[in-house]
């Protein structure tokens, strides 16, 4: 039996799932950057239905602009780390830099070997959650509620 809480939304994330969309905080501004079009649309759709604003950058360039443009009011960092032009380690060190109350997720499917080393590496650069691609909605869901609740 699926119970039905007041103030929250059900939506369908998977094939004969529904899971439960619901948040204890403000919605947030969050920013994801990934070369991956359908990685970006598939984020900004399901990030929209909680309510926030997406923010979406193609490479790391076009992100560190737009978050250098909107510090203020980006609460999170979702990016890629093997991107052209400008990696997701890069693209996580200035943005903490220049915010080191930003919270980060980093994600990955590794190099061109699969390697997944550089995932690692972006918790030392800053970011509070680390994702595998591919990786299941309510997993990310749940690390982006996570950051957004502290």
């Amino acid at each position: 039996m699926l119970w039905r809480l007041p103030n929250c939304q059900y939506v369908s994330l998977g094939v004969n799932a529904e899971d439960l969309l619901c948040t204890g905080y403000e919605m947030a501004v969050i920013l994801v950057v990934d070369d991956s079009k359908e990685i970006r649309v598939m984020l900004q759709d399901i990030l929209q239905l909680e309510g926030h604003t997406v923010l979406i950058a193609e490479n790391g360039t076009l992100g560190l602009g737009i978050f250098k443009s909107r510090t203020d009011e980006i609460d999170l960092l979702i990016s890629d780390i093997y991107m052209p032009e400008m990696d997701g380690l890069e693209v996580i060190r200035v943005a903490k830099n220049e915010k080191p109350e930003l919270k980060i997720i980093a994600m990955s499917a590794g190099d061109t070997k699969g390697n997944l080393a550089s995932l690692g590496f972006a918790g030392d650069f800053g970011a509070q959650h680390l994702l595998t691609k591919p990786f299941r909605m309510p997993d990310l869901l749940e690390a982006v509620n996570r950051l957004l609740a502290d």
